[in-house]
């Protein structure tokens, strides 16, 4: 049902605004400013809890331990997954 709201202001607006615009060009913008508030003000309540989902989920990740790797400070251009030795990195 939102949807039909918003294409029904959309598409009063145009009409409105193709009707003003031979008149009063000027009128134009606004009438297109006053639409795209209406449009926006029906988004608002999907956006707020767009908007608490991602910062619940940013605060999970957070709280999850970070995992480091292994790393041979010995030999630093040793790649991982492959065994670090002198003659590995003399090749």
């Amino acid at each position: 049902m939102e949807i039909i709201k918003i294409i029904g202001i959309a598409l009063t607006a145009v009409v409105i605004i193709i009707i003003i615009k031979q008149y009063k060009p000027e009128f134009a913008i606004y009438i297109s400013l006053i639409a795209s508030i209406l449009i926006m003000a029906l988004f608002m309540d999907k956006l707020s809890g767009i908007i608490t989902y991602i910062s619940d989920f940013s605060k999970r990740i957070s709280r999850k331990p970070r995992i480091h790797k292994n790393t041979n400070k010995n030999h630093r251009n040793c790649y991982s997954n492959r065994i670090c030795s002198t003659e590995y990195v003399k090749m």
